[in-house]
């Protein structure tokens, strides 16, 4: 089932450890519309396969000091911060590539943090060109309010998916005639580290 839970694309839940009660913790401005197509029970929801990394939300990652959730907003590309467990929102900030050539293909993604630093992926959907040799993948890390931002590292999507096949530019779908066939395009959808804080783990999905 591809639907919503019921307060929309901008919602954020809680779930009570205690009781398993879940509950909205915020609802983030600008998300966009739900384009779902209910339809058949959501099947096979084509009005939706547009709008993929594009509305809704993303990652969600809280800081280190757990008292700031951070969010990243698809549909105005910024990352967007609540104050823990009161849920007021902080002000938001725009992703670390909103100034370079490409931001018009920019598509934000996943979270990190590791100590006083957020870190967030940035897929350059190459959505412009059609080239897929435009694709790459950036990660910048910034303070929580997105002071101090900086590029940290690249990611190249042009690797052997073995039996897959390669990541394509975006859109998701290429329309021929009458066909419709899936391209598969490139997100960094999280960010991790090791134990020790020192080694950044970026996954493409």
């Amino acid at each position: 089932i591809s639907a919503y839970g019921p307060s929309g694309p901008g919602a954020v839940y809680a779930i009570e450890l205690n009781s398993g009660a879940v509950r909205l913790f915020a609802n983030v401005p600008d998300a966009g519309p739900d384009e779902h197509d209910s339809t058949g029970d959501y099947q096979p929801d084509n009005a939706a396969a547009d709008w993929v990394g594009k509305t809704s939300l993303g990652d969600i990652e809280l800081t280190s000091d757990a008292s700031e959730l951070l969010v990243m907003n698809l549909r105005d590309r910024r990352i967007h911060r609540y104050s823990v467990p009161d849920a007021q929102h902080l002000g938001s900030f725009a992703h670390g590539a909103s100034s370079e050539a490409w931001s018009s293909d920019a598509r934000p993604f996943g979270l990190g943090t590791s100590g006083d630093w957020v870190f967030h992926g940035v897929v350059n959907s190459a959505e412009a060109s059609g080239e897929p040799n435009d694709l790459m993948g950036v990660v910048y890390a910034s303070r929580r309010d997105g002071s101090e931002m900086r590029q940290v590292a690249t990611v190249d999507f042009d690797y052997d998916r073995g039996q897959h096949d390669r990541w394509q530019a975006w859109p998701q779908q290429s329309i021929v005639e009458w066909r419709v066939r899936s391209m598969p395009h490139p997100m960094l959808t999280d960010i991790a580290f090791d134990p020790s804080g020192r080694y950044l783990a970026a996954t493409s999905n």
